[in-house]
């Protein structure tokens, strides 16, 4: 148990340190580690706001796995009854999946997860983004996670 929360510790590290100098990083952009589990998932929350560029039209997600080995990462966005799912078909490459999309979501709470396909240690990047209308950015809260697998 002690060498698995290790591995994730130093896994973790790593990547952070690597995004710091590739300039990755952004308002919405959170780095995130899988454990083995093949049932592992990391669940975050962000609010949606109206701000001066106007009210919150569509709020859109995607994943890259940055392992390159391993079962594919995937992210689901909820909404109430609205929801969507996208996952990124090649780990590694530093391409992200296609976007999730809630379009007419508006403002409130949105609830991301993160998963994989299978079993084994999965690195990932997750972007989230708020967006009006006209796809400017709106107001939106940093994603606080809420579950850590």
């Amino acid at each position: 148990m002690k060498k698995l929360v290790l591995q994730r510790i130093i896994s973790t590290t790593a990547l952070l340190a690597a995004m710091s100098f590739t300039g990755l990083a952004s308002a919405h952009t959170v780095p995130g580690s899988l454990g083995i589990k093949a049932s592992a998932v990391d669940v975050f929350t962000t609010t949606c706001s109206k701000n001066a560029a106007g009210a919150t039209g569509k709020f859109l997600t995607k994943v890259k796995g940055v392992t390159k080995k391993g079962p594919l990462v995937s992210v689901k966005v909820i909404k109430g009854k609205l929801a969507s799912n996208t996952t990124d078909k090649i780990n590694g490459d530093a391409v992200y999946s296609p976007d999730g999309i809630i379009k007419a979501g508006g403002e409130g709470a949105y609830t991301v997860s993160v998963s994989k396909t299978g079993a084994g240690m999965m690195n990932y990047v997750l972007e989230t983004h708020c967006q009006t209308a006209k796809a400017t950015h709106s107001g939106q809260t940093e994603p606080k996670q809420t579950q850590n697998q």
